[in-house]
């Protein structure tokens, strides 16, 4: 009998001692980032934004051969270019001219001018199913002069009307694409290699806004370790 007591015992106080080690929670590893050798990997999305515009605009050019030319220069120099055009308001310049009913009018009234000294002048016919002559009697590129020549004609008894002219231009623009990981745009390097871009300068693209500019987003914090749950202690047989 006290040996069957003696073995229950010594069997209950070793139940007891394995619950007592299988409830102890697991140490957790420790996470890589707090190991400071060991670099943290930034993902794409953390990166910083690159500052500055995504395109830029590089012109103006006269003629689209020159713009062609600074194309073909930048795409030699690893950028993602493209040429355009762009309509624009040029100068305003001032007509003097005079309406006649009949073509015979108008080269009557342009001799009695010549005669009388007025050579800057030009009879135009009338169009396609009208009847009306055009006799023109220069054009100014400002005002003034063209109300002094007005003037003038008053006393040749010529009543002339002032026309203002607004002109269109068109200029040829190079759009460089300023992607991540792309050489940074080397303005007079292009100027050097291209006398006719001496004037040119790069802006923003149109219907583009700048990268925002400053640094990079807060990395995100890795998770914390949850540690492991004890386990629930197994009530101990009675004796």
């Amino acid at each position: 009998m006290r040996r069957w007591l003696l073995g229950l015992l010594i069997a209950n106080l070793a139940y007891f001692g394995y619950t007592r080690l299988a409830s102890e929670p697991t140490t957790a590893p420790a996470p890589a980032d707090g190991n400071p050798a060991i670099p943290r990997l930034a993902l794409v999305s953390e990166l910083a934004a690159p500052a500055g515009p995504a395109c830029l605009s590089v012109g103006a050019f006269a003629d689209r051969a020159t713009a062609e030319q600074a194309g073909n220069l930048l795409r030699a120099a690893h950028h993602y270019a493209r040429e355009r055009s762009a309509e624009v308001a040029g100068a305003t310049t001032y007509w003097v001219m005079q309406t006649t009913k009949t073509l015979q009018q108008a080269a009557r009234v342009a001799m009695r001018l010549r005669a009388a000294g007025v050579t800057d002048l030009e009879v135009n016919p009338p169009g396609a199913n009208q009847t009306d002559a055009t006799l023109s009697l220069g054009v100014f590129a400002d005002r003034e002069h063209a109300v002094a020549r007005q003037s003038e004609l008053r006393k040749l008894a010529v009543s002339a009307t002032i026309v203002e002219q607004q002109h269109q231009l068109t200029q040829w623009w190079v759009d460089v694409a300023m992607r991540p990981g792309d050489p940074s745009l080397d303005l007079p390097a292009l100027q050097k290699a291209l006398p006719a871009a001496a004037e040119a300068k790069a802006t923003p693209c149109p219907g583009t806004a700048p990268a925002p500019a400053g640094p990079a987003p807060p990395a995100a914090t890795p998770p914390t370790p949850t540690p492991a749950l004890p386990r629930d202690t197994l009530p101990t047989k009675p004796a």
